[in-house]
């Protein structure tokens, strides 16, 4: 049949006859009727727009799975630590996992990339993080005690300072040097006489800061070698007692400090901030009274950027607080303090500067420990023993 194809000018008669047609009895005529589906030949038209659907993938839900690649970790620093002779790795708000088993009496460790030094009384060990390897960098002579220090430097070098006994010196004498983490050498810098502990670079980092430590915990001076041969290369006078921490950059160093009474031998000692500018000769000091005074400051540490440093304040002396003021932050540039966070400082302590934008605040007695957001002042419960050594983050 080529009903289709009868031309439009035929339709007028057509319905005439169709209407007519109806006027008969014989309703089968009627079936005819069913022609006006030539009045659906528009449709040949029309069903090109109801063809949308068509566009339908547009509306495939896979945008919604763009969500997916922020859902992947985002690569959370984990802290690692020794405890246990073995070293961990935990993030935040993760369990701690195994790295590496480590042997002897682990004094202190530090990390510097993929490279943890673990320092024993025996020598030096090192820890390829990626696999777990360990080898031993250095063997030392006489056993090291415990007051021996690592200092990792952001120029990839980890100072070492083992303290050895010496029949000659009443108080022992101090073997520093430097490892290499690009090239994996280890060399001798200098024999201290009595302890001593590396505090980090001076500004052009040719130069490393070396506190002396004796029976008693004031000091007054920092010596500075030369970071690449250990020869002397300065005497620093500054003052301070307890805690003393090297800016990043070096350019500052904070310390805490007891000023006793003249008139009172008996009087509890003001306890003060002691910001000494390491770059004018004679150091520059600034003395910074705490808040809320009488008051007391300690677990000084810094912010990356050395334009902030950070403390503990309460009720209380250097050495121990009895009432929590929460910890507060001191502007250089402004040279005003202003509280950070309410959370509970007594019994805590800070083993090294802030990394990144977070710190570790760790309890001297549980495993109840926080990391804190410095920028919000925010705490995150991290779960780590109060004796275990904490080389850092990455």
């Amino acid at each position: 049949m080529k009903r289709f194809d009868m031309p439009a000018r035929y339709l007028p008669a057509l319905a005439l006859a169709l209407a007519l047609s109806g006027c008969g009895t014989q309703s089968p005529a009627a079936q005819p009727t069913a022609l006006p589906v030539a009045t659906s030949l528009p449709a040949t038209a029309a069903p090109a727009p109801t063809s949308a659907p068509a566009a339908q993938p547009t509306a495939v839900p896979a945008p919604t799975s763009a969500p997916e690649p922020t859902a992947q970790p985002v690569n959370l620093p984990e802290l690692y630590y020794v405890d246990q002779n073995a070293v961990f790795a935990q993030a935040i708000g993760g369990a701690a996992h195994q790295i590496a088993p480590v042997d002897g009496s682990v004094l202190d460790t530090a990390l510097s990339g993929d490279t943890l030094l673990v320092l024993r009384d025996s020598g030096i060990e090192r820890v390829h993080l990626p696999d777990g390897a360990a080898s031993d960098v250095l063997a030392f002579k006489s056993p090291a005690q415990p007051s021996s220090s690592l200092l990792a430097t952001s120029d990839g070098r980890i100072f070492y300072a083992a303290r050895v006994e010496d029949p000659n010196a009443v108080f022992g004498k101090t073997e520093i040097g430097v490892y290499d983490v690009a090239t994996g050498a280890i060399a001798p810098l200098q024999t201290a006489e009595g302890a001593a502990r590396p505090l980090g670079l001076t500004p052009d980092a040719k130069g490393l800061y070396v506190l002396p430590v004796g029976g008693d915990p004031s000091f007054g001076q920092v010596r500075v070698i030369d970071a690449a041969s250990g020869a002397d290369r300065a005497e620093l006078a500054v003052e301070g007692e307890g805690a003393a921490v090297v800016s990043p950059d070096g350019r500052m160093l904070a310390v805490t400090a007891r000023r006793f009474s003249a008139s009172d031998p008996n009087a509890e000692p003001d306890s003060l901030i002691y910001l000494y500018d390491l770059t004018q000769q004679p150091a520059k000091r600034t003395e910074i009274v705490p808040p809320q005074a009488p008051s007391a400051a300690n677990n000084l540490f810094w912010s990356p950027d050395s334009r902030a440093l950070y403390f503990a304040l309460g009720a209380g002396n250097i050495y121990e607080l009895k009432q929590s003021y929460g910890l507060w932050v001191y502007d250089i540039a402004s040279a005003k303090a202003s509280k950070l966070s309410d959370v509970d400082v007594l019994n805590t302590f800070v083993t090294d500067n802030a990394a990144s934008n977070i710190v570790l605040l760790r309890r001297t007695i549980s495993s109840d420990s926080a990391v804190l957001d410095l920028a919000t002042g925010a705490p995150t419960p991290f779960d780590i023993a109060p004796n275990a050594m904490v080389a850092g983050w990455r």
